[in-house]
Protein backbone atom coordinates (compact mmCIF):
# COMPACT_ATOMS: atom_id res chain seq x y z
CA UNK A 1 0.00 0.00 0.00
CA UNK A 2 1.15 3.47 -0.84
CA UNK A 3 2.06 5.48 1.97
CA UNK A 4 0.46 9.16 2.90
CA UNK A 5 3.01 11.44 2.81
CA UNK A 6 2.79 14.22 6.01
CA UNK A 7 5.54 17.06 4.35
CA UNK A 8 5.76 19.77 7.51
CA UNK A 9 7.41 23.08 6.54
CA UNK A 10 8.52 25.74 8.80
CA UNK A 11 10.49 28.90 8.54
CA UNK A 12 13.74 29.47 10.04
CA UNK A 13 13.32 29.54 13.59
CA UNK A 14 15.21 31.23 16.22
CA UNK A 15 17.11 29.15 18.88
CA UNK A 16 14.13 29.25 21.30
CA UNK A 17 11.44 28.60 18.87
CA UNK A 18 13.56 25.56 17.09
CA UNK A 19 13.20 23.95 20.79
CA UNK A 20 9.80 23.76 20.24
CA UNK A 21 9.71 22.57 16.48
CA UNK A 22 11.69 19.80 16.98
CA UNK A 23 9.45 19.17 19.86
CA UNK A 24 6.87 19.27 18.04
CA UNK A 25 8.61 16.56 15.08
CA UNK A 26 9.52 14.63 17.88
CA UNK A 27 5.78 14.28 19.07
CA UNK A 28 4.40 13.50 15.92
CA UNK A 29 7.04 11.15 14.85
CA UNK A 30 6.52 8.95 17.84
CA UNK A 31 2.82 9.49 18.08
CA UNK A 32 3.03 7.86 14.22
CA UNK A 33 5.19 5.20 15.72
CA UNK A 34 2.68 4.08 18.02
CA UNK A 35 -0.06 3.75 15.88
CA UNK A 36 -1.85 0.85 14.16
CA UNK A 37 -1.05 2.11 10.80
CA UNK A 38 2.38 3.80 11.63
CA UNK A 39 3.75 1.92 8.08
CA UNK A 40 1.00 4.35 6.30
CA UNK A 41 2.42 7.19 6.79
CA UNK A 42 5.20 8.91 6.05
CA UNK A 43 6.57 12.38 7.96
CA UNK A 44 8.71 14.58 5.74
CA UNK A 45 10.20 17.64 7.78
CA UNK A 46 11.65 20.58 6.15
CA UNK A 47 12.93 23.44 7.80
CA UNK A 48 14.26 27.36 7.05
CA UNK A 49 11.47 27.02 4.37
CA UNK A 50 11.83 29.52 1.41
CA UNK A 51 9.14 30.63 -0.74
CA UNK A 52 10.97 28.72 -3.65
CA UNK A 53 11.39 25.87 -1.13
CA UNK A 54 8.13 25.14 -0.69
CA UNK A 55 7.39 25.04 -4.22
CA UNK A 56 10.34 22.56 -4.89
CA UNK A 57 9.14 20.30 -1.90
CA UNK A 58 5.26 20.48 -3.20
CA UNK A 59 6.81 19.70 -6.53
CA UNK A 60 9.06 17.03 -5.22
CA UNK A 61 7.28 15.24 -2.69
CA UNK A 62 3.55 15.84 -3.71
CA UNK A 63 2.23 15.42 -0.15
CA UNK A 64 -0.92 14.14 0.59
CA UNK A 65 -0.57 16.79 3.62
CA UNK A 66 0.88 19.66 4.40
CA UNK A 67 1.24 20.80 7.46
CA UNK A 68 2.30 24.31 8.04
CA UNK A 69 4.39 24.49 11.98
CA UNK A 70 5.56 28.26 12.68
CA UNK A 71 3.95 32.16 13.11
CA UNK A 72 1.04 33.63 11.31
CA UNK A 73 -0.40 37.18 11.71
CA UNK A 74 -3.17 38.82 12.17
CA UNK A 75 -2.95 40.42 8.84
CA UNK A 76 -3.78 37.06 7.01
CA UNK A 77 0.10 36.23 6.16
CA UNK A 78 1.97 32.73 7.24
CA UNK A 79 5.57 33.73 7.60
CA UNK A 80 8.76 31.77 5.56
CA UNK A 81 11.93 32.92 5.66
CA UNK A 82 13.68 34.44 2.47
CA UNK A 83 17.12 34.30 0.40
CA UNK A 84 19.45 36.60 3.45
CA UNK A 85 17.38 34.03 6.67
CA UNK A 86 14.67 36.91 7.55
CA UNK A 87 11.02 36.34 7.89
CA UNK A 88 8.93 36.79 4.29
CA UNK A 89 5.57 36.89 4.87
CA UNK A 90 3.28 34.88 2.55
CA UNK A 91 -0.57 36.56 1.85
CA UNK A 92 -3.39 35.05 1.61
CA UNK A 93 -3.85 35.95 -2.08
CA UNK A 94 -0.30 33.98 -2.63
CA UNK A 95 -1.65 30.51 -0.53
CA UNK A 96 -4.81 30.81 -2.81
CA UNK A 97 -2.55 30.79 -6.32
CA UNK A 98 -0.40 28.50 -4.83
CA UNK A 99 -3.07 25.67 -3.94
CA UNK A 100 -5.05 26.33 -7.48
CA UNK A 101 -1.46 25.58 -9.16
CA UNK A 102 0.21 22.75 -7.00
CA UNK A 103 -2.80 20.57 -5.16
CA UNK A 104 -1.72 17.74 -7.04
CA UNK A 105 -2.31 14.82 -3.93
CA UNK A 106 -3.11 17.22 -1.13
CA UNK A 107 -6.04 16.44 0.75
CA UNK A 108 -5.90 17.94 3.77
CA UNK A 109 -3.41 21.50 4.78
CA UNK A 110 -2.40 22.12 8.59
CA UNK A 111 -2.05 25.81 9.42
CA UNK A 112 -0.66 25.05 13.11
CA UNK A 113 0.08 28.72 13.42
CA UNK A 114 -1.69 32.15 15.27
CA UNK A 115 -4.10 33.35 13.38
CA UNK A 116 -4.20 31.25 10.77
CA UNK A 117 -8.15 30.71 10.16
CA UNK A 118 -9.29 33.31 7.13
CA UNK A 119 -6.18 31.23 5.42
CA UNK A 120 -7.65 28.21 5.90
CA UNK A 121 -10.94 29.31 4.54
CA UNK A 122 -9.58 30.58 1.76
CA UNK A 123 -7.10 27.14 0.85
CA UNK A 124 -10.84 25.19 0.78
CA UNK A 125 -11.19 26.95 -2.35
CA UNK A 126 -9.11 24.32 -4.01
CA UNK A 127 -8.19 21.63 -0.93
CA UNK A 128 -11.07 19.32 0.64
CA UNK A 129 -9.88 20.02 4.20
CA UNK A 130 -7.91 22.91 6.11
CA UNK A 131 -7.09 23.03 9.79
CA UNK A 132 -6.15 26.57 11.29
CA UNK A 133 -6.42 28.61 14.11
CA UNK A 134 -9.04 31.40 14.96
CA UNK A 135 -6.61 33.26 17.41
CA UNK A 136 -3.20 32.67 19.04
CA UNK A 137 -2.30 29.55 19.85
CA UNK A 138 0.51 28.56 22.30
CA UNK A 139 3.35 26.04 21.96
CA UNK A 140 1.84 23.44 24.33
CA UNK A 141 -1.08 23.46 22.92
CA UNK A 142 0.07 23.38 19.24
CA UNK A 143 1.99 20.32 19.83
CA UNK A 144 -0.51 18.78 21.52
CA UNK A 145 -3.34 19.17 19.20
CA UNK A 146 -0.79 17.82 16.44
CA UNK A 147 0.22 14.53 17.78
CA UNK A 148 -3.10 13.83 19.02
CA UNK A 149 -3.97 14.91 15.45
CA UNK A 150 -1.35 12.60 13.32
CA UNK A 151 -1.86 9.76 16.35
CA UNK A 152 -5.46 9.41 14.85
CA UNK A 153 -4.86 9.46 11.50
CA UNK A 154 -2.21 6.66 12.34
CA UNK A 155 -5.48 4.74 13.27
CA UNK A 156 -7.60 4.65 10.97
CA UNK A 157 -9.51 7.76 11.55
CA UNK A 158 -10.96 10.03 9.69
CA UNK A 159 -9.80 14.09 9.21
CA UNK A 160 -13.24 14.86 11.16
CA UNK A 161 -12.81 12.51 13.97
CA UNK A 162 -9.09 13.32 14.36
CA UNK A 163 -9.36 16.83 14.74
CA UNK A 164 -11.76 15.61 17.27
CA UNK A 165 -9.24 14.18 19.00
CA UNK A 166 -6.75 16.84 18.87
CA UNK A 167 -8.80 19.03 20.80
CA UNK A 168 -9.98 16.42 23.20
CA UNK A 169 -6.46 15.86 23.76
CA UNK A 170 -6.09 19.79 24.49
CA UNK A 171 -9.16 19.72 26.96
CA UNK A 172 -7.52 15.89 28.79
CA UNK A 173 -4.31 18.25 29.29
CA UNK A 174 -6.68 20.78 31.16
CA UNK A 175 -4.87 23.17 28.18
CA UNK A 176 -7.91 25.38 27.94
CA UNK A 177 -7.58 25.89 24.05
CA UNK A 178 -9.30 23.50 22.42
CA UNK A 179 -12.08 26.11 20.29
CA UNK A 180 -8.65 27.49 19.17
CA UNK A 181 -8.07 25.51 16.09
CA UNK A 182 -10.75 25.14 13.57
CA UNK A 183 -11.38 22.44 10.40
CA UNK A 184 -12.85 23.97 6.79
CA UNK A 185 -13.43 21.98 4.61
CA UNK A 186 -14.86 22.68 0.84
CA UNK A 187 -18.27 22.70 -0.38
CA UNK A 188 -19.60 19.12 -0.51
CA UNK A 189 -17.17 17.31 1.59
CA UNK A 190 -17.65 15.79 4.70
CA UNK A 191 -14.67 15.57 6.92
CA UNK A 192 -16.07 12.49 9.01
CA UNK A 193 -15.74 10.47 5.69
CA UNK A 194 -12.75 11.82 4.61
CA UNK A 195 -9.81 8.95 5.25
CA UNK A 196 -6.37 9.15 4.15
CA UNK A 197 -6.00 5.44 3.12
CA UNK A 198 -7.70 2.72 2.93
CA UNK A 199 -7.84 -0.02 5.66
CA UNK A 200 -10.30 -3.40 6.79
CA UNK A 201 -13.23 -2.63 9.13
CA UNK A 202 -12.34 -3.19 12.64
CA UNK A 203 -14.33 -5.47 14.55
CA UNK A 204 -14.28 -3.83 18.29
CA UNK A 205 -12.91 -5.95 20.80
CA UNK A 206 -16.65 -6.31 22.92
CA UNK A 207 -19.86 -4.60 22.16
CA UNK A 208 -21.66 -3.51 24.87
CA UNK A 209 -25.07 -4.38 24.48
CA UNK A 210 -27.16 -6.24 26.86
CA UNK A 211 -27.65 -10.25 25.96
CA UNK A 212 -31.33 -10.58 26.84
CA UNK A 213 -32.38 -7.72 24.75
CA UNK A 214 -29.50 -7.07 22.17
CA UNK A 215 -30.05 -3.28 22.81
CA UNK A 216 -26.90 -1.35 23.55
CA UNK A 217 -26.15 -0.75 27.46
CA UNK A 218 -26.43 2.52 28.54
CA UNK A 219 -24.29 5.15 30.37
CA UNK A 220 -25.23 8.02 32.76
CA UNK A 221 -22.46 10.58 32.94
CA UNK A 222 -23.24 13.03 36.05
CA UNK A 223 -20.81 16.13 35.64
CA UNK A 224 -20.76 19.91 35.84
CA UNK A 225 -18.51 20.74 33.37
CA UNK A 226 -19.59 20.23 29.64
CA UNK A 227 -16.84 20.14 27.86
CA UNK A 228 -15.95 16.75 29.68
CA UNK A 229 -19.31 15.91 29.62
CA UNK A 230 -19.13 16.06 26.03
CA UNK A 231 -15.77 14.58 25.64
CA UNK A 232 -17.26 11.46 27.60
CA UNK A 233 -20.08 10.80 25.44
CA UNK A 234 -18.14 10.48 22.71
CA UNK A 235 -15.44 7.99 24.09
CA UNK A 236 -18.78 6.03 25.12
CA UNK A 237 -21.03 6.36 21.95
CA UNK A 238 -18.18 5.16 19.87
CA UNK A 239 -18.13 2.02 22.47
CA UNK A 240 -21.47 1.28 21.60
CA UNK A 241 -23.26 2.87 25.05
CA UNK A 242 -26.61 4.94 25.13
CA UNK A 243 -25.24 8.11 26.75
CA UNK A 244 -27.28 9.81 29.47
CA UNK A 245 -25.82 13.26 30.68
CA UNK A 246 -26.71 14.98 33.59
CA UNK A 247 -25.01 17.86 35.54
CA UNK A 248 -26.44 17.71 38.96
CA UNK A 249 -27.30 14.62 41.51
CA UNK A 250 -31.24 15.48 41.30
CA UNK A 251 -31.10 15.33 37.52
CA UNK A 252 -29.22 12.52 37.81
CA UNK A 253 -31.50 10.80 40.23
CA UNK A 254 -34.84 11.58 38.31
CA UNK A 255 -32.75 9.20 34.66
CA UNK A 256 -32.23 6.49 37.44
CA UNK A 257 -35.56 6.03 38.00
CA UNK A 258 -36.49 6.68 34.30
CA UNK A 259 -34.31 4.75 32.60
CA UNK A 260 -32.59 1.23 32.95
CA UNK A 261 -28.40 2.44 34.00
CA UNK A 262 -25.86 -0.13 33.33
CA UNK A 263 -22.36 2.34 33.70
CA UNK A 264 -22.39 5.75 36.22
CA UNK A 265 -18.98 8.11 35.62
CA UNK A 266 -19.63 9.89 38.49
CA UNK A 267 -17.73 12.74 39.51
CA UNK A 268 -17.12 13.08 43.10
CA UNK A 269 -17.84 16.97 43.29
CA UNK A 270 -21.42 17.86 42.07
CA UNK A 271 -23.39 21.22 42.33
CA UNK A 272 -26.24 19.98 44.52
CA UNK A 273 -24.37 17.59 46.47
CA UNK A 274 -21.51 15.03 47.27
CA UNK A 275 -20.72 12.44 44.65
CA UNK A 276 -19.67 10.13 47.30
CA UNK A 277 -23.02 10.50 49.10
CA UNK A 278 -25.21 9.73 45.63
CA UNK A 279 -23.00 6.62 44.71
CA UNK A 280 -24.27 5.15 48.47
CA UNK A 281 -27.95 6.52 47.13
CA UNK A 282 -27.62 4.17 44.44
CA UNK A 283 -26.45 1.02 45.82
CA UNK A 284 -29.49 0.85 48.23
CA UNK A 285 -31.47 0.01 45.30
CA UNK A 286 -29.80 -0.36 41.95
CA UNK A 287 -26.39 -2.54 40.95
CA UNK A 288 -24.89 -0.27 37.78
CA UNK A 289 -21.27 -0.08 37.03
CA UNK A 290 -20.28 2.83 39.02
CA UNK A 291 -16.32 4.68 38.14
CA UNK A 292 -15.79 7.46 40.27
CA UNK A 293 -14.39 10.43 37.71
CA UNK A 294 -12.76 13.26 39.89
CA UNK A 295 -10.14 15.74 40.03
CA UNK A 296 -9.72 14.30 43.56
CA UNK A 297 -6.17 12.24 44.04
CA UNK A 298 -5.46 12.15 47.31
CA UNK A 299 -5.51 7.98 48.39
CA UNK A 300 -7.80 9.18 51.67
CA UNK A 301 -10.65 9.85 48.32
CA UNK A 302 -9.84 6.55 46.69
CA UNK A 303 -10.47 4.84 49.52
CA UNK A 304 -13.50 6.67 50.54
CA UNK A 305 -15.04 6.31 46.95
CA UNK A 306 -14.29 2.69 46.42
CA UNK A 307 -15.69 1.46 49.63
CA UNK A 308 -18.79 3.49 49.24
CA UNK A 309 -20.00 2.14 46.38
CA UNK A 310 -17.59 2.58 43.11
CA UNK A 311 -16.35 -0.23 41.08
CA UNK A 312 -12.94 2.46 40.22
CA UNK A 313 -11.77 5.15 40.83
CA UNK A 314 -10.19 7.30 37.98
CA UNK A 315 -8.58 10.93 38.45
CA UNK A 316 -8.58 13.86 36.10
CA UNK A 317 -7.14 14.29 33.90
CA UNK A 318 -7.00 11.07 32.13
CA UNK A 319 -5.95 8.86 29.26
CA UNK A 320 -9.28 7.49 26.94
CA UNK A 321 -7.64 4.78 26.28
CA UNK A 322 -7.00 3.51 29.62
CA UNK A 323 -10.74 5.18 30.89
CA UNK A 324 -12.13 2.62 28.27
CA UNK A 325 -9.90 -0.37 29.46
CA UNK A 326 -11.13 0.49 32.97
CA UNK A 327 -14.94 0.88 31.92
CA UNK A 328 -14.61 -2.56 29.67
CA UNK A 329 -13.47 -4.48 33.09
CA UNK A 330 -16.28 -2.99 34.93
CA UNK A 331 -18.32 -4.06 32.63
CA UNK A 332 -17.15 -7.58 32.72
CA UNK A 333 -18.02 -7.79 36.34
CA UNK A 334 -21.26 -6.22 36.82
CA UNK A 335 -22.66 -7.57 33.56
CA UNK A 336 -25.07 -9.71 35.43
CA UNK A 337 -25.97 -7.35 37.93
CA UNK A 338 -27.52 -4.44 35.82
CA UNK A 339 -30.25 -1.93 36.81
CA UNK A 340 -34.22 -2.79 36.82
CA UNK A 341 -37.15 -0.86 36.99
Amino acid sequence: MAKTRVLMVSANPISTQRIMLDEEVRSIESRILLSEHRDSIELIPKFAARPQDLLEHLNRFRPHVLHFSGHGSETEEIVLTNEVGDTQPVSKAALIGLFKALKDDIRVVVLNACFSQRQAEAITEHIDCAIGMSQAIGDRAAITFAAAFYSALGFGRSIGQAFEQGALALMLEGIAEENTPCLVTRPGIDASKLHLFSIPPITPPHVNVRAETGQPMTALIVEDDGSIQALLGSLLRREGFAVLRAGTTEEAARLLTSSSVDLVLLDMELPDGNGLDFAREIRKDRKPGIIFLTRRSGPADKIAGLEGGGDDYITKPFDPEELLARIGSVMRRTAGHRATN
